[in-house]
C-alpha cells in the first residue's frame, strides 16, 4: 500500500518511494507463552493499549523484518494458528514496515512518528 508524501523518505538513501506495509498482530491468550513469541525470530513481542484502555500482550510480524513465515511452526503453542499472522494489514496500531522501493530498505515503522520500532 503506496502512501506516497505521508510516509518519512527513507532513511537509508532519502528517497521518497516509500511503502507501508502493515503488520499482522495477534493478542497473546496465555501469558506463559510470552517467553516463546519473545525469543521468536518470526516475531515481535509487544505490549499495546488495547480499545478499552487495556494492555494487551501481542505477537506481531513485521513483513521483511523478520523470518518469513513458514507454512508451519512445529513448535507454535498450542492456542495458536500460523493462518492468525498470513494476513497483513490485520494490525489496527498503524504498526508496521517501511519499505523504500529505491533501495530496498526496510524497518519497523509507526504511522505518525519519526523514528523506527526497535
Amino acid at each position: 500500500m503506496s502512501q506516497g508524501s505521508t510516509l518519512p523518505n527513507c532513511p537509508q538513501c532519502n528517497h521518497h518511494d516509500t511503502q507501508f506495509i502493515p503488520a499482522s498482530l495477534v493478542t497473546i491468550i496465555d501469558l506463559e507463552d510470552i517467553e516463546y513469541f519473545y525469543k521468536s525470530p518470526h516475531f515481535s513481542y509487544l505490549i499495546t493499549e488495547g480499545p478499552n484502555n487495556e494492555y494487551r500482550h501481542v505477537a506481531a510480524h513485521f513483513f521483511k523484518c523478520h523470518q518469513l513465515l513458514p507454512d508451519a511452526l512445529d513448535d507454535l503453542p498450542d492456542a495458536y494458528d500460523l493462518k492468525d499472522w498470513k494476513d497483513p494489514g490485520s494490525s489496527i496500531e498503524g504498526m508496521g514496515t517501511l519499505f523504500c522501493q529505491a533501495c530496498g530498505h526496510y524497518e519497523k515503522h509507526i504511522l505518525g512518528e519519526q523514528h523506527r520500532l526497535s
